[in-house]
């Protein structure tokens, strides 16, 4: 991926102009001001059709190569054409400890930037403090994330890897 700029550079710029010469390279601002606007109609977009539905989501931790961490939430949910929806609706970095009530709050940050009200159930990883923040913070169900917990199941089988589920015995 390349930075905004790119389009400021000579390179691009006489690049664009042998490809097609009557084209002309829209200017920094023009692209970032287009890139908003796409963004800004999108979550529109993706806030009414949410809106007043019951939703699912399935939420998860992931550390980057910079080692900055994150928190990832989906959202699920059908339409009223009785369309199966999933929308990623945030990646948002979690700078503080990872705990339970931490995890939890930034959750609830984003289901609230959203309006989301009606949660069925989250799905997690059997990550204690994921679990910990659906049920005890947020109190909602979660639900044990199947491929993950057979995973953990085979790993411990197959001698691998030690149990860190207690969902799996």
């Amino acid at each position: 991926m390349r930075p905004i700029s790119v389009v400021d550079g000579a390179g691009f710029r006489e690049f664009c102009q042998a490809m097609e010469p009557r084209y002309c390279v829209p200017s920094r601002g023009t692209v970032k001001s287009r890139i908003v606007g796409v963004y800004n109609s999108t979550l529109d977009k993706i806030k009414e059709s949410i809106k007043d539905k019951d939703v699912a989501l399935t939420t998860d931790g992931w550390t980057s190569l910079a080692t900055a961490s994150y928190v990832t939430v989906t959202a699920h949910w059908i339409s009223d054409d009785w369309e199966m929806l999933n929308k990623v609706l945030k990646t948002k970095e979690l700078k503080e400890s990872h705990t339970a009530e931490n995890v939890g709050q930034c959750i609830q940050e984003i289901l609230d930037f959203f309006g989301v009200e009606r949660v069925i159930a989250i799905t997690t990883d059997n990550a204690t403090n994921y679990v910990n923040a659906v049920e005890r913070h947020l109190q909602m169900v979660n639900i044990p994330c199947v491929a993950h917990t057979l995973n953990l199941a085979v790993r411990k089988g197959s001698g691998s890897e030690p149990l860190k589920s207690p969902l799996v015995g």
